[in-house]
Protein backbone atom coordinates (compact mmCIF):
# COMPACT_ATOMS: atom_id res chain seq x y z
CA UNK A 1 0.00 0.00 0.00
CA UNK A 2 2.73 2.73 0.51
CA UNK A 3 4.40 1.87 -2.88
CA UNK A 4 1.05 1.16 -4.61
CA UNK A 5 -0.44 4.56 -3.08
CA UNK A 6 2.52 6.49 -2.87
CA UNK A 7 3.31 6.21 -6.94
CA UNK A 8 -0.72 7.20 -7.21
CA UNK A 9 -0.43 10.49 -4.80
CA UNK A 10 2.34 11.89 -6.05
CA UNK A 11 0.99 12.58 -9.52
CA UNK A 12 -1.22 15.25 -7.98
CA UNK A 13 1.90 17.37 -6.12
CA UNK A 14 4.29 16.78 -9.42
CA UNK A 15 2.04 18.13 -12.43
CA UNK A 16 3.43 21.29 -11.83
CA UNK A 17 6.98 19.96 -12.12
CA UNK A 18 5.73 17.83 -15.36
CA UNK A 19 4.11 20.69 -16.95
CA UNK A 20 7.68 22.83 -16.76
CA UNK A 21 9.66 19.96 -17.85
CA UNK A 22 7.73 18.36 -20.73
CA UNK A 23 6.39 21.94 -21.35
CA UNK A 24 2.94 20.80 -20.93
CA UNK A 25 -0.58 22.80 -20.90
CA UNK A 26 -2.15 22.24 -17.68
CA UNK A 27 -5.33 21.51 -18.84
CA UNK A 28 -3.72 18.59 -20.13
CA UNK A 29 -2.55 17.16 -17.15
CA UNK A 30 -5.44 15.39 -16.09
CA UNK A 31 -5.27 13.01 -18.51
CA UNK A 32 -2.96 11.70 -16.20
CA UNK A 33 -4.73 10.94 -14.02
CA UNK A 34 -7.16 9.61 -16.23
CA UNK A 35 -5.56 7.03 -18.01
CA UNK A 36 -3.85 5.58 -15.09
CA UNK A 37 -7.75 5.18 -13.85
CA UNK A 38 -8.84 4.21 -16.76
CA UNK A 39 -6.44 1.39 -17.26
CA UNK A 40 -7.33 0.46 -13.49
CA UNK A 41 -10.92 0.11 -14.18
CA UNK A 42 -10.55 -1.93 -17.15
CA UNK A 43 -7.81 -4.24 -15.62
CA UNK A 44 -9.64 -4.99 -12.15
CA UNK A 45 -12.88 -6.17 -13.83
CA UNK A 46 -10.24 -9.72 -14.88
CA UNK A 47 -8.50 -9.33 -11.97
CA UNK A 48 -11.36 -9.94 -9.86
CA UNK A 49 -12.20 -12.75 -11.93
CA UNK A 50 -9.13 -14.80 -11.62
CA UNK A 51 -8.35 -13.89 -8.12
CA UNK A 52 -11.66 -16.05 -7.32
CA UNK A 53 -10.47 -18.86 -9.36
CA UNK A 54 -6.51 -19.05 -8.71
CA UNK A 55 -6.71 -16.97 -5.04
CA UNK A 56 -5.74 -13.39 -4.14
CA UNK A 57 -1.96 -14.28 -3.12
CA UNK A 58 -1.15 -15.06 -6.77
CA UNK A 59 -2.42 -12.03 -8.33
CA UNK A 60 -1.18 -9.73 -5.76
CA UNK A 61 2.43 -11.60 -6.89
CA UNK A 62 1.67 -10.97 -10.37
CA UNK A 63 0.45 -7.29 -9.47
CA UNK A 64 3.64 -6.04 -7.52
CA UNK A 65 6.01 -7.82 -10.19
CA UNK A 66 4.03 -5.97 -12.95
CA UNK A 67 3.68 -2.58 -11.31
CA UNK A 68 7.41 -2.79 -10.02
CA UNK A 69 8.54 -3.24 -13.69
CA UNK A 70 6.26 -0.15 -14.99
CA UNK A 71 7.36 2.42 -12.18
CA UNK A 72 11.38 1.33 -12.73
CA UNK A 73 10.84 2.16 -16.55
CA UNK A 74 9.12 5.56 -15.30
CA UNK A 75 13.32 6.42 -15.87
CA UNK A 76 12.90 6.13 -19.62
CA UNK A 77 9.63 8.60 -19.78
CA UNK A 78 11.41 11.27 -22.25
CA UNK A 79 8.28 13.45 -22.81
CA UNK A 80 4.52 13.60 -21.74
CA UNK A 81 3.13 11.08 -24.06
CA UNK A 82 5.82 8.39 -22.97
CA UNK A 83 5.00 9.30 -19.02
CA UNK A 84 1.03 8.83 -20.57
CA UNK A 85 1.73 5.75 -21.54
CA UNK A 86 3.30 4.51 -19.03
CA UNK A 87 0.64 5.57 -16.08
CA UNK A 88 -1.81 3.67 -18.61
CA UNK A 89 0.40 0.55 -18.21
CA UNK A 90 1.12 1.14 -14.30
CA UNK A 91 -2.97 1.50 -14.11
CA UNK A 92 -3.32 -2.61 -15.41
CA UNK A 93 -0.93 -3.39 -12.66
CA UNK A 94 -3.12 -1.28 -10.25
CA UNK A 95 -5.69 -3.20 -10.91
CA UNK A 96 -4.24 -6.27 -10.22
CA UNK A 97 -3.43 -5.21 -6.37
CA UNK A 98 -6.20 -3.34 -5.33
CA UNK A 99 -9.24 -5.39 -5.21
CA UNK A 100 -7.12 -8.26 -4.22
CA UNK A 101 -5.79 -6.68 -1.72
CA UNK A 102 -9.41 -6.26 -0.17
CA UNK A 103 -10.51 -8.97 -0.74
CA UNK A 104 -7.46 -10.83 1.16
CA UNK A 105 -8.47 -8.60 3.92
CA UNK A 106 -11.97 -9.90 3.80
CA UNK A 107 -10.79 -13.54 3.48
CA UNK A 108 -8.68 -13.41 6.02
CA UNK A 109 -10.49 -11.79 9.41
CA UNK A 110 -13.72 -12.03 11.14
CA UNK A 111 -16.43 -9.81 10.55
CA UNK A 112 -15.65 -8.17 13.75
CA UNK A 113 -11.66 -6.97 13.36
CA UNK A 114 -12.42 -6.64 9.15
CA UNK A 115 -12.87 -2.67 9.35
CA UNK A 116 -9.49 -2.42 12.06
CA UNK A 117 -7.50 -4.87 9.61
CA UNK A 118 -8.66 -2.22 6.53
CA UNK A 119 -7.88 0.87 8.19
CA UNK A 120 -4.65 -0.90 9.37
CA UNK A 121 -3.34 -1.75 6.15
CA UNK A 122 -4.62 1.69 4.53
CA UNK A 123 -1.85 3.47 6.94
CA UNK A 124 0.62 2.42 4.45
CA UNK A 125 -1.24 4.87 1.93
CA UNK A 126 -0.74 7.44 4.77
CA UNK A 127 2.70 6.63 4.96
CA UNK A 128 3.17 6.86 1.34
CA UNK A 129 1.80 11.13 2.11
CA UNK A 130 3.88 11.38 5.45
CA UNK A 131 7.14 9.90 3.84
CA UNK A 132 6.98 9.33 0.77
CA UNK A 133 5.59 12.40 -1.04
CA UNK A 134 7.79 14.60 0.61
CA UNK A 135 10.42 12.77 -0.36
CA UNK A 136 9.17 12.10 -4.43
CA UNK A 137 8.65 16.31 -4.78
CA UNK A 138 11.91 17.20 -3.49
CA UNK A 139 13.86 14.16 -5.53
CA UNK A 140 11.42 15.72 -8.97
CA UNK A 141 12.95 18.32 -8.03
CA UNK A 142 16.58 17.58 -8.12
CA UNK A 143 16.87 15.29 -10.45
CA UNK A 144 13.54 14.73 -12.82
CA UNK A 145 10.35 13.71 -12.23
CA UNK A 146 11.27 10.36 -13.20
CA UNK A 147 13.22 9.66 -10.25
CA UNK A 148 10.92 9.03 -7.29
CA UNK A 149 8.66 6.80 -9.67
CA UNK A 150 12.09 4.28 -10.17
CA UNK A 151 12.54 4.42 -6.35
CA UNK A 152 9.16 3.34 -5.85
CA UNK A 153 9.77 0.77 -8.26
CA UNK A 154 12.52 -0.71 -6.39
CA UNK A 155 10.49 -1.02 -3.31
CA UNK A 156 7.94 -2.55 -5.22
CA UNK A 157 10.26 -4.91 -5.82
CA UNK A 158 10.94 -5.62 -2.38
CA UNK A 159 7.38 -5.89 -1.72
CA UNK A 160 7.11 -8.76 -4.52
CA UNK A 161 9.48 -10.53 -2.34
CA UNK A 162 7.66 -9.99 1.34
CA UNK A 163 4.29 -11.21 -0.26
CA UNK A 164 5.99 -14.61 -1.50
CA UNK A 165 7.66 -14.85 1.35
CA UNK A 166 5.13 -13.94 4.33
CA UNK A 167 2.06 -14.35 2.62
CA UNK A 168 -0.57 -17.52 2.48
CA UNK A 169 -3.72 -18.06 0.62
CA UNK A 170 -6.33 -18.26 3.01
CA UNK A 171 -8.63 -20.14 1.00
CA UNK A 172 -8.50 -23.11 -1.13
CA UNK A 173 -8.73 -22.07 -4.90
CA UNK A 174 -8.10 -24.51 -8.05
CA UNK A 175 -5.20 -24.89 -9.14
CA UNK A 176 -3.73 -24.64 -12.90
CA UNK A 177 -4.45 -21.49 -15.03
CA UNK A 178 -7.87 -20.02 -15.08
CA UNK A 179 -9.80 -20.57 -17.88
CA UNK A 180 -11.51 -17.16 -19.13
CA UNK A 181 -13.70 -16.55 -21.99
CA UNK A 182 -14.88 -13.34 -22.71
CA UNK A 183 -18.44 -14.38 -23.03
CA UNK A 184 -18.28 -15.55 -19.20
CA UNK A 185 -16.86 -12.41 -17.84
CA UNK A 186 -19.55 -10.70 -19.54
CA UNK A 187 -21.97 -12.94 -17.98
CA UNK A 188 -21.04 -12.99 -14.97
CA UNK A 189 -20.51 -9.20 -14.23
CA UNK A 190 -23.86 -8.81 -15.76
CA UNK A 191 -25.56 -10.62 -13.25
CA UNK A 192 -23.92 -8.55 -10.55
CA UNK A 193 -24.69 -4.91 -11.87
CA UNK A 194 -28.30 -6.15 -12.22
CA UNK A 195 -28.79 -6.55 -8.89
CA UNK A 196 -29.78 -3.32 -7.11
CA UNK A 197 -27.38 -3.69 -4.43
CA UNK A 198 -24.33 -3.83 -6.94
CA UNK A 199 -25.85 -0.82 -8.34
CA UNK A 200 -26.29 1.08 -5.34
CA UNK A 201 -22.52 0.08 -4.36
CA UNK A 202 -21.34 1.20 -7.89
CA UNK A 203 -22.91 4.81 -7.65
CA UNK A 204 -21.81 5.29 -4.29
CA UNK A 205 -18.50 4.47 -5.61
CA UNK A 206 -18.64 6.59 -8.16
CA UNK A 207 -19.22 9.40 -6.28
CA UNK A 208 -16.67 8.49 -3.49
CA UNK A 209 -13.75 9.00 -6.52
CA UNK A 210 -15.19 11.97 -8.05
CA UNK A 211 -15.18 14.10 -5.31
CA UNK A 212 -11.59 12.59 -4.18
CA UNK A 213 -9.94 13.53 -7.85
CA UNK A 214 -12.28 16.85 -8.04
CA UNK A 215 -10.38 18.05 -5.15
CA UNK A 216 -6.93 16.85 -4.95
CA UNK A 217 -6.20 16.82 -8.57
CA UNK A 218 -5.14 20.23 -8.73
CA UNK A 219 -4.66 21.26 -5.17
CA UNK A 220 -1.04 21.61 -5.18
CA UNK A 221 -1.38 23.97 -8.12
CA UNK A 222 -3.49 25.96 -6.40
CA UNK A 223 -1.54 26.03 -3.50
CA UNK A 224 1.56 27.35 -5.96
CA UNK A 225 -0.17 29.38 -8.32
CA UNK A 226 -2.48 31.26 -5.78
CA UNK A 227 -1.17 30.87 -2.12
CA UNK A 228 2.53 31.36 -3.31
CA UNK A 229 3.89 28.09 -2.06
CA UNK A 230 6.94 26.37 -3.09
CA UNK A 231 7.74 22.68 -3.61
CA UNK A 232 8.94 22.15 0.28
CA UNK A 233 5.58 23.79 0.84
CA UNK A 234 3.33 21.20 -1.13
CA UNK A 235 5.52 18.66 0.54
CA UNK A 236 4.32 19.91 3.84
CA UNK A 237 0.51 19.76 3.05
CA UNK A 238 0.42 16.33 2.08
CA UNK A 239 2.40 15.37 5.00
CA UNK A 240 -0.06 17.09 7.15
CA UNK A 241 -2.64 15.12 4.66
CA UNK A 242 -1.04 11.90 5.08
CA UNK A 243 -1.00 12.27 9.28
CA UNK A 244 -4.59 13.05 8.57
CA UNK A 245 -4.87 9.74 6.54
CA UNK A 246 -2.53 7.95 9.03
CA UNK A 247 -5.00 8.65 11.99
CA UNK A 248 -8.12 7.51 9.92
CA UNK A 249 -7.24 4.23 9.06
CA UNK A 250 -7.30 2.59 12.84
CA UNK A 251 -9.96 5.49 13.94
CA UNK A 252 -12.26 5.05 11.09
CA UNK A 253 -11.93 1.08 11.32
CA UNK A 254 -12.60 0.97 14.95
CA UNK A 255 -15.52 3.39 14.99
CA UNK A 256 -17.15 1.44 12.18
CA UNK A 257 -16.76 -2.13 13.94
CA UNK A 258 -18.17 -0.31 17.04
CA UNK A 259 -20.94 1.79 15.88
CA UNK A 260 -21.39 0.11 12.33
CA UNK A 261 -20.36 1.29 8.61
CA UNK A 262 -23.11 3.49 8.30
CA UNK A 263 -23.36 6.01 10.66
CA UNK A 264 -18.71 6.79 9.74
CA UNK A 265 -19.82 7.20 5.95
CA UNK A 266 -22.47 9.77 6.99
CA UNK A 267 -20.82 11.94 9.23
CA UNK A 268 -17.71 11.61 6.99
CA UNK A 269 -19.63 12.88 3.57
CA UNK A 270 -21.65 15.66 5.44
CA UNK A 271 -18.31 16.13 7.30
CA UNK A 272 -16.34 16.46 3.78
CA UNK A 273 -18.93 19.09 2.27
CA UNK A 274 -18.60 21.43 5.27
CA UNK A 275 -14.36 21.33 4.53
CA UNK A 276 -15.31 22.03 1.01
CA UNK A 277 -17.08 25.45 2.07
CA UNK A 278 -14.71 25.86 4.40
CA UNK A 279 -12.23 26.24 1.66
CA UNK A 280 -13.90 28.64 -0.08
CA UNK A 281 -13.36 31.09 2.86
CA UNK A 282 -10.23 30.32 3.93
CA UNK A 283 -7.57 33.08 3.98
CA UNK A 284 -4.43 33.31 1.67
CA UNK A 285 -2.63 31.41 3.68
CA UNK A 286 -0.80 28.08 2.95
CA UNK A 287 -0.72 27.09 6.22
CA UNK A 288 -4.58 27.38 6.58
CA UNK A 289 -4.86 25.28 3.86
CA UNK A 290 -2.54 23.03 4.31
CA UNK A 291 -4.60 22.15 8.28
CA UNK A 292 -7.93 21.98 5.52
CA UNK A 293 -6.10 19.52 3.44
CA UNK A 294 -5.11 17.13 6.73
CA UNK A 295 -8.67 17.10 7.39
CA UNK A 296 -9.68 16.70 4.22
CA UNK A 297 -7.57 13.78 3.82
CA UNK A 298 -8.70 12.12 7.78
CA UNK A 299 -12.60 12.52 6.55
CA UNK A 300 -11.66 10.98 3.02
CA UNK A 301 -9.44 8.16 4.39
CA UNK A 302 -12.28 7.25 6.88
CA UNK A 303 -15.22 7.31 4.52
CA UNK A 304 -12.93 4.86 2.59
CA UNK A 305 -12.43 1.74 5.12
CA UNK A 306 -15.92 2.29 6.44
CA UNK A 307 -17.34 2.44 2.91
CA UNK A 308 -15.43 -0.64 1.45
CA UNK A 309 -16.01 -2.51 4.61
CA UNK A 310 -19.62 -2.57 4.17
CA UNK A 311 -19.03 -3.35 0.67
CA UNK A 312 -17.42 -6.47 1.47
CA UNK A 313 -19.15 -7.50 4.10
CA UNK A 314 -21.92 -8.76 1.88
CA UNK A 315 -20.12 -10.91 -0.72
CA UNK A 316 -19.38 -14.22 -0.41
CA UNK A 317 -15.82 -16.14 -0.46
CA UNK A 318 -15.68 -17.26 -3.92
CA UNK A 319 -17.27 -14.57 -6.11
CA UNK A 320 -15.80 -11.66 -3.52
CA UNK A 321 -12.95 -10.51 -6.10
CA UNK A 322 -15.44 -10.08 -8.91
CA UNK A 323 -17.64 -7.77 -6.87
CA UNK A 324 -15.21 -5.72 -5.29
CA UNK A 325 -13.24 -5.26 -8.13
CA UNK A 326 -16.39 -4.67 -10.32
CA UNK A 327 -17.44 -2.07 -8.12
CA UNK A 328 -13.72 -0.46 -7.77
CA UNK A 329 -13.88 -0.36 -11.80
CA UNK A 330 -17.09 1.49 -11.79
CA UNK A 331 -15.55 4.11 -9.24
CA UNK A 332 -12.41 4.63 -11.63
CA UNK A 333 -15.38 6.05 -14.23
CA UNK A 334 -15.81 8.98 -11.53
CA UNK A 335 -12.36 9.50 -10.72
CA UNK A 336 -11.66 9.55 -14.55
CA UNK A 337 -14.13 12.24 -14.70
CA UNK A 338 -13.47 13.79 -12.03
CA UNK A 339 -10.08 14.55 -13.05
CA UNK A 340 -10.61 15.52 -16.65
CA UNK A 341 -13.63 18.00 -15.44
CA UNK A 342 -11.16 19.57 -12.89
CA UNK A 343 -8.59 20.63 -15.51
CA UNK A 344 -11.60 23.18 -17.27
CA UNK A 345 -13.22 24.05 -14.24
CA UNK A 346 -9.80 25.15 -12.46
CA UNK A 347 -8.81 26.88 -16.02
CA UNK A 348 -11.78 28.94 -16.60
CA UNK A 349 -13.55 29.65 -12.66
CA UNK A 350 -10.41 28.61 -9.95
CA UNK A 351 -10.18 25.63 -7.67
CA UNK A 352 -13.20 27.11 -5.17
CA UNK A 353 -15.35 25.92 -8.21
CA UNK A 354 -13.78 22.20 -7.54
CA UNK A 355 -14.03 22.48 -4.52
CA UNK A 356 -17.83 23.03 -4.34
CA UNK A 357 -17.91 20.12 -7.00
CA UNK A 358 -16.59 17.79 -4.73
CA UNK A 359 -18.71 19.23 -1.48
CA UNK A 360 -21.74 18.40 -3.89
CA UNK A 361 -20.66 15.15 -4.71
CA UNK A 362 -20.20 14.23 -0.96
CA UNK A 363 -23.19 15.09 -0.08
CA UNK A 364 -24.70 12.82 -2.95
CA UNK A 365 -22.96 10.03 -1.32
CA UNK A 366 -24.46 10.60 2.13
CA UNK A 367 -27.87 10.64 0.60
CA UNK A 368 -27.31 7.64 -1.41
CA UNK A 369 -26.12 5.66 1.90
CA UNK A 370 -28.54 7.17 4.04
CA UNK A 371 -31.24 4.95 2.05
CA UNK A 372 -32.11 1.72 2.84
CA UNK A 373 -30.24 -0.64 0.71
CA UNK A 374 -30.98 -4.23 -0.74
CA UNK A 375 -29.50 -7.35 0.29
CA UNK A 376 -27.02 -9.03 -2.35
CA UNK A 377 -27.25 -12.15 -3.70
CA UNK A 378 -24.59 -14.47 -4.26
CA UNK A 379 -23.38 -15.76 -7.89
CA UNK A 380 -22.66 -19.30 -7.79
CA UNK A 381 -21.44 -20.33 -11.39
CA UNK A 382 -21.51 -24.15 -11.57
CA UNK A 383 -19.91 -26.18 -14.93
CA UNK A 384 -23.20 -27.71 -16.72
CA UNK A 385 -22.58 -31.47 -16.78
CA UNK A 386 -23.63 -31.86 -20.05
CA UNK A 387 -21.92 -29.45 -21.65
CA UNK A 388 -18.40 -27.84 -20.66
CA UNK A 389 -19.15 -24.63 -23.10
CA UNK A 390 -22.71 -23.89 -20.73
CA UNK A 391 -22.59 -22.11 -17.69
CA UNK A 392 -25.43 -21.52 -15.09
CA UNK A 393 -25.77 -18.51 -13.03
CA UNK A 394 -27.83 -18.77 -9.46
CA UNK A 395 -28.73 -16.32 -7.00
CA UNK A 396 -28.87 -16.74 -3.17
CA UNK A 397 -29.37 -14.18 -0.35
CA UNK A 398 -25.96 -13.02 1.19
CA UNK A 399 -25.57 -12.21 5.19
CA UNK A 400 -27.85 -9.33 6.06
CA UNK A 401 -25.78 -6.19 7.26
CA UNK A 402 -26.66 -3.80 10.00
Amino acid sequence: MFAASTQFFIMSPLLAQISRQYCVDKELLGLLIGAYSLSLGVSALFSGFVSDQIGRRKVLLIGSFFMGLMLLLHALAFDFYSLLTLRFLTGVAGGLLTGSCIAYIRDFFPFQFRARANGLVLTGSALGQILGVPIAVILGEAFGIQSPFFVLGIIMMATHLLILRVLREPIDRKEGVPQIATQQVIKEYKSLITQPFYQKAAYGYMLMFFSLSAYLVYFPQWLEQIKGAKPVDIAFAFSLGGIGALLAGPVGGYLSDKAGRKPVILAANLSLAGIMGLSLFSPLDVYWASATFAVFMFLMSARSVAFQSFISDSTCDLNRGKGLNLMIAIGQVGMILGAVLAGPVYANWGFQFNAIIAGVFSIGMAVLVSTKWPLASTITIQESEQSSNETNVQLKPATSLK
